[in-house]
This record gives C-alpha cells, structure tokens and sequence, in this order.
C-alpha cells in the first residue's frame, strides 16, 4: 500500500509542477466531462459504435456486439452461457471460469477494468457508445489487453429532466423493460436513475415439467449516477450498479450416441440437424444465479485549458452459481456446478497536459489493482458413486505506472508521433484443496498446494502517423501488451504448485490507411499487421478433471482488416467490414517431464524435443468474418422511418487448442462457419418539441439458420494415444446449437 501511495504522490506532483509552466488558470470551467486522460496510443485499428448504432443492431449486451464487429468471437462455456470466452485476433482465454487465469480482452466500463468474465453478459443498460479497440494495448490500458480492449461507455447525467421509457417484447415470451430518468440539477448536483427488468424463455423445453427449461434468461437492474461541478475547475462523478441475473445453460448434444441407453432405460437422442425442441428425458436443472455490485468514483480536476487530472477509484463485487446437467452428451451422467466470489478494487491516476501549443501532449500514471477470489468446482458423476470438489482461494495484486509523449511538431504538418510504454509489476497467489468422495488429495498450504508467482513488465507502444491531405492519412503502429500468469485451477494432484501459467507477452506490427473521399461520403479503413508470440501456454486436457500445461514455444498470428461506410443518397447508408486471419503454431517443442514426454507414462509416440506444431490449433480464430448493412431514411408526413439490415458472416473456428492437423476427427472440434441476417423497420414521431414516440420491429436471425453457438470434439483427443502411435483424436461433435430466430416490437418514449 506504501507504495500505492507514493507512486499516486509522485504523480500529484508531477501534476503539479506541470500546471505551473503551463500557466495554470483556475477559471477553466469543467461542467462538461473532458476527454478521458487515459493514454490512447495504440488505437488505430478501431471499431466506434454509436448510441445510434447500438439501437439499430439491437445490441444490448456483448454477446451482441459480435457481429457487429468482425475478428469479434464471443461464445458461451458449455457449463455456463453467462461465462462467455471472449476472443479478438485470435487472443483470448477459452477456459474463462478459471480465476487464476486471465483472459486476453480487456472489459471496461466507464474507465473502469472488469476483470473477470463470469457474469459478463449482463445488459448494458442505455450507452452512448462502445469502442472497440484491436491490437495490444498494453501502453494504454495494462496487462489482458493482447487482443484488445472493449470500452463501454454510459449516457452520462444531463443535469435536464430528461425521462426514457422502453418497452421491447417478443418470440419465446421475451421482454425488456428499461426505463431512465435525469433530474434537473440542483446545487451544481445531476442525478440519473435507471432501472432495468428482460427475460426470454427457454428454447429447449424441458421434460420434466416441474424444473427449468434450457437456454432461459432473466435480469434485474439498477444503476445511479451522480454528477457534481460545483467548481469550475472540478468536476465529480459517481456510479453504483446492482444487477442479478439468472439463467440456465444450453443444452449440450451429442448425436453420434443416439440409440445408446446411458441414463437408466431411456435411450439417448440429439437432433444432428439443428437445437432439439425439448430434451430427451426429465432432467432436474437448477437455476443459476449471478450477483454483482460495482461503483465507481471519478475526480477530474482542470485547472487549466492545458492540464487535465483524474482519478478513477473502482470497486466490484461477484457471486456466482452456474448449474449444468450435461445429459449424458459426453457418453455418461455429468452434473456440474461452479461457485464464483470476487472482489476488486482498482484505481488510476493519470494527469494530461498540452505543452508548445498543443504540438506536445504528455500523459503520465500509476495504478493499482488488488483481487481475491474463491472458484469452487463440483462435478458429480452419479454412475461412478464419485462427487469431486475442487477449490481454489486467489489472491491477485498489481501496480502500473505509464508515460506517454506525443508530438505534433508545427514544422510537419500532418506528422504526429507517439511514444508510450507502461511499467507493470504482479503478484499472484493460489491454494487448492481438492477431495472425492472417498478422500481428501489436498487441503491448500497444509498440503503444499500453494502457487506463488510475481514477475515485472515493461509494454511498450509507437504509433507514427502522417495525414497526406486533409481527407487521407497514414499509420504505422509498433505495440506489445501480456497477459497475466497464475496457477492452472486443473492441475493433476500434487502438481498445483508446479503448474505455472508464465506471462504471455504478444508484439504486433500494423500498418493502416484511413480516408474520407466524395465530399465525405465514402469512408476507408484499411490495415495490416502481424503478431508474435513466444512461450504460450496451452491447457491439455487429460480426463474431464484434470489438464497439463503445453508450451507452444513460438506462434504467428497475420491478418488484414477493411471497413467501408459510403453515402450514394442522402437518405441512404451503405457500409461493410471484414477481417482476415491466418494463424501458425511454428514450434511447439516436446519438453522432458510434459505431457506428450512418454517417460510421464502418457503412451505419447513423441520424442522429447520433437516439433508437434501439427498437434495444435488457434480456438477462436476465424480465417475470414465479416459484415455488410444497409440503413435507409426517410421523412413522411406521420414522422421518420428508418429501416437497417446487416448481413454477419463468421468462419469455421476451431474452440480448443488440440485440434491441429495431426490430430484425427480435428475437423469435430471445429465450429461450422454461419451467416446471420438481422433487421429492424421503425417509425419515429415528435409529438411536439420535446416528446418523442419510436414503434420499431426487429428481428434476428431472421432466415432461422440453424447454427452452433459452441462445440468441442468428442473422444480421446490428445489424451490417449492408439497401438500405432498417433493420438485418437475426436469422433464425434458435442454442440450446443444457437437459438433460433429471434423477433419482436420496441416502443420508445422520450421526454
């Protein structure tokens, strides 16, 4: 803590003496919030989605944003569609209910990092917009940002009476209530209140009737923010959000076991060709529960048009239940349940000052992180009389300084350059305690399960960037972030200790171009770039418990991105994006005593230092993704229409790492490639200057393609190997297909 408060000390003065040689004056007013004095260096390869655009697309939560956003995957867990894996350019963690290991895409509302992805599908309630930011952002942002940074940000109070209702219903009983109010301020004092009530029923019907139906949703809501700008020079914002959401998993199949009599007298069915209507037998689902409480405090301090100071103080809190009855799709009876507490606080100190008439900006920080959490994994195996438990107690601690320089010199118009670099040092700590029904393997420190881990990084970013004429520029980005260590949750018993997630740290190289041509009405965005990675860490599984590390000692990730916005009428909007990615595994080097070592007792045909690049695969990676839309306007006599339609196309994608070429069935561990159109028709009327009434019809999905929200490949996998030699690989698919098409009526009232 001592060192918290120096570095935060340190910064204050800095802060200070910078304000002095710029000739601070008190009287800049900060009534409206300025811009965010977080470094922004390495952004260039940018996706912004207005308010506007969010209404239209009918996003609401991240799930959503996915196809709006190619390069995007977000997809549920099998035990859980509330803990979604989270993957852009390829980077992410598809083993996100594990706490003690990161992911790769930053989460942040408001300023504000969320840390863990359990529960981070809940629904963002009214946005003025969503940046996505691709690429590392480690200078910027901090560790877990090698894919890239998702930074949501909230309608702030208006300090006028403001009042928004809306109502959405829909197909499988769907409904979304929202509703926010901004009171007039008073004393300098802006309150914003907004409530938030949505539900949709299950597409798989259960048959036992007394119990849950699959794939069911509801959520409660509420958030109040409080603004303050008393000073002229100070301006103060708080937040605190409450949100309870419940919901039930997909329903898991497995077709290549229809037929087969696994649960008691009951023989097993899964649709091969699409979701099942209901489920092949009674299956007694609990519900599963998440809370989470976050607020948040905000002090911006302008104490002149050159000079901008804030503090970002954050705490949030977590508790989880995910329920999954697997019913038998993995060939035997699974029941699973996973318990989730989290704390977190977090806070950043950043001053921004404008230096030489603005042909200078420097960016100075510090932050500190600090976590605890508890993952408590049950899995019940009623076939085998076993019931294992496995706990884990996680301590997590950080503290970041960052500095950033950009130059804007007077003597080369159009040239600005950046330079940034972000010094990080951690602290991660873990015990387990892990027991059968029959024994007791391992009870934390008193056993030795205990994982210690601290290390220190230094992310550096350059971004070089020349504006050939006031409607072309050009980029150069140069940027690193890691991502962070820690303990495997699922390591084999006696090995907790030992099994060490190293940071991963990813360098990119990008090259853009970005346009406005045709009097501004066509927009071009393209780049290039190319990532490297050494020493990453991949997860084997071994049985349905237990996973050993695999270094893949270097991978390659190169692609190519396009976005495109062009106005041929007025009235008419036509836009399109794409992303291309191609991924290598390049050496993934057999180490003495690792899984594939036969001297483990594996049965691996591999010799120690042999090259088995052709045993590995990129999860979440799509060769090709991409989306066109359409947004059409038009003023009538009885108000404004406006219609959209998008087009989302997503590539095969393979959803875990040992599903390389070498492995046989590899192609069942793929999720197919599919394309999804949505639309929405809608009617806007001002009833006079200050009422508005929007009646608009949406839909999802709307040709009802039928399609897998996640799969993984059934059988041996790398597991075991055959009398030949090569591993056995995966026969089958188990999936959990997507819901069908989605469809309903929004009314919108504003005041």
């Amino acid at each position: 803590m001592k060192r918290k408060i120096d570095s935060l000390a340190g910064v204050l003065s800095v802060a200070w003496l910078v304000s002095s040689a710029a000739g601070a004056t008190p009287e800049e007013d900060v009534t409206t919030p300025p811009p965010s004095t977080m470094a922004t260096v390495s952004g260039p390869s940018l996706t912004e989605l207005s308010g506007a655009d969010l209404t239209v697309r009918h996003i609401h939560n991240l799930e959503d944003l996915a196809d709006a956003v190619p390069g995007l995957s977000i997809a549920p867990t099998l035990n859980s569609t509330s803990i979604p894996q989270l993957f852009l350019r390829g980077e992410g963690q598809n083993s996100p209910g594990q706490i003690t290991r990161d992911g790769a895409v930053g989460i942040y509302q408001d300023g504000f990092y969320i840390a863990r992805a359990e529960a981070a599908t809940f629904d963002l309630l009214e946005l003025d917009h969503i940046d996505v930011l691709r690429g590392p952002q480690g200078a910027a942002y901090g560790r877990d940002t090698t894919g890239g940074v998702i930074a949501i940000t909230s309608t702030q109070p208006s300090g006028t009476l403001r009042f928004k209702q809306y109502v959405d219903f829909g197909a499988r009983n769907s409904f979304r209530v929202l509703s926010s109010l901004d009171a007039p301020s008073w004393h300098d004092i802006s309150v914003k209140l907004t409530g938030l009530a949505s539900g949709i029923d299950g597409y798989v019907k259960n048959l036992a009737t007394s119990s849950l139906d699959y794939g069911l949703e509801h959520e409660r809501a509420g958030r109040v923010q409080v603004s303050w700008s008393g000073l002229p020079t100070l301006r103060v914002d708080y937040f605190a959000e409450l949100t309870r959401l419940d919901s039930t998993a997909d329903y898991d199949t497995n077709p290549s076991l229809n037929g087969d009599f696994i649960y008691f007298f009951t023989p097993y069915y899964a649709n091969p060709d699409g979701p099942m209507a209901k489920t092949y037998r009674p299956v007694s689902l609990p519900l599963s529960t998440s809370r989470h409480f976050a607020q948040g405090l905000t002090l911006t301090w302008r104490p002149s048009s050159t000079l901008t100071v804030e503090s970002l103080t954050g705490y949030r809190t977590l508790d989880q239940t995910a329920w999954q009855d697997y019913a038998e799709s993995e060939g035997f009876s699974e029941f699973g349940a996973d318990l989730y507490e989290h704390h977190q606080l977090t806070e950043e100190l950043s001053a921004s000052a404008l230096l030489l008439d603005g042909q200078l900006h420097l960016n100075a920080g510090a932050g500190y992180f600090r976590e605890r959490g508890f993952h408590t994994a049950l899995l019940d195996l009623p076939a085998d009389g076993l019931v294992f438990r496995n706990a884990i107690v996680a301590d997590a601690r950080s503290e970041s300084g960052h500095l950033s320089i950009e130059v804007a010199p007077a003597f080369a118009r159009g040239l600005t350059v950046t330079l940034a670099a972000r010094y990080t040092q951690d602290r991660r700590d873990a015990e387990r305690f892990r027991s059968d029904s029959f024994a007791v393997f391992e009870t934390g420190a008193a056993s030795g399960a205990v994982n210690e881990l601290s290390y220190h990084r230094i992310d550096p970013a350059l971004t070089v960037s020349y504006r050939l004429t006031d409607a072309v520029s050009i980029f150069v980005d140069a940027a690193s972030s890691y991502r962070a260590g820690g303990a495997l949750e699922t390591a084999p018993v006696g090995q907790f200790a030992a099994a060490v997630f190293r940071p991963e740290s990813l360098g990119t190289v990008e090259v853009g171009l970005k346009s406005k041509l045709l009097d501004d009405r066509l927009e071009l965005g393209v780049s290039a770039f190319d990532s490297r990675a050494k020493d990453v860490q991949a997860p084997l599984p071994i049985n349905v418990i237990t996973d050993e590390l695999f270094t893949l000692q270097r991978v390659m990730i190169r692609g190519a991105e396009l976005t495109l916005a062009w106005a041929p009428l007025p009235d008419l909007k036509l836009t399109a994006s794409g992303a291309y990615l191609n991924w290598s595994v390049d050496r993934a080097d057999v180490l003495a005593g690792t899984v594939l070592d036969p001297a483990t007792g594996s049965g691996s045909p591999y010799g120690v230092g042999e090259n088995v690049r052709q045993l590995f695969s990129f999860p979440f990676a799509p060769k090709y993704a991409g989306d066109v839309g359409a947004d059409y306007t038009r003023s009538v006599s009885f108000g404004q229409l406006t219609a959209h339609l998008d087009y989302a196309y997503r590539g095969s994608v393979f959803a875990d790492w040992t599903a390389g070429s070498g492995v046989p069935g590899s192609n069942f561990d793929a999720v197919p490639a599919y394309a999804l159109l949505n639309a929405r028709l809608a009617l806007a009327q001002m009833t006079d200057f200050s009422h508005e009434i929007v009646i608009a019809l949406w839909g999802h999905n709307i040709l009802n393609r039928r399609y897998y929200a996640l799969d993984t490949g059934f059988g041996g996998g790398l597991a075991a190997f055959s009398a030949s030699g090569p591993p056995q690989g995966y026969t089958a698919r188990i999936g959990a297909w997507a819901q069908p098409a989605t469809y309903g009526v929004e009314i919108t009232y504003r005041y």
